[in-house]
């Protein structure tokens, strides 16, 4: 069972609750993206699997997940790095938002990286990883999660 950390908009911890419990209550809890490039500027992306509860075959960013309660943002990225893709590398802070709709509530921390691979994908979180093109993503032809949508944006105008 894991355990999220509850935070106010200020991201300071104000409480703990259960994974799925703090999604029922849309509870503001961690988590984190990063968005992966490589040489050529495309952006790599993954395709959340057919099963998955929110989001069914939307695509997201490179690497995502939830910030375990006493977790860094840091480690939770390395962590999630290596288990969906099965690469370590390093990664740059870019911001932090708040994602807050009928599905989600979270303070999300965007981190950015290169690289080229290989990777060695997580199949029980996505279908697939895609390298696409920064014009395709900048045209808005993509299914989408909304914290890939804002984190895309926020690397596309730091970076590209």
């Amino acid at each position: 069972m894991e355990f999220l950390d509850i935070v106010n908009k200020n991201d300071e911890v104000i409480g703990k609750e259960e994974r799925n419990k703090a999604h029922e209550k849309h509870l503001l809890h961690r988590a984190v993206i990063i968005i992966i490039a490589n040489d050529k500027r495309q952006i790599l992306l993954q395709l959340r699997k057919s099963t998955k509860k929110q989001y069914p075959l939307f695509w997201a960013g490179s690497v995502n997940g939830h910030i375990s309660s006493g977790e860094t943002s840091i480690k939770a990225a390395k962590k999630e790095m290596k288990e969906e893709l099965g690469i370590e590398t390093k990664f740059e802070f870019v911001d932090k938002f708040i994602i807050d709709n009928e599905v989600e509530h979270e303070m999300v921390t965007i981190f950015y990286a290169k690289s080229n691979g290989p990777f060695k994908i997580d199949k029980s979180e996505s279908e697939k990883v895609e390298f696409i093109d920064v014009g395709k993503l900048r045209a808005h032809d993509l299914k989408m999660t909304p914290h890939c949508k804002k984190a895309l944006q926020l690397v596309l105008k730091k970076y590209f």
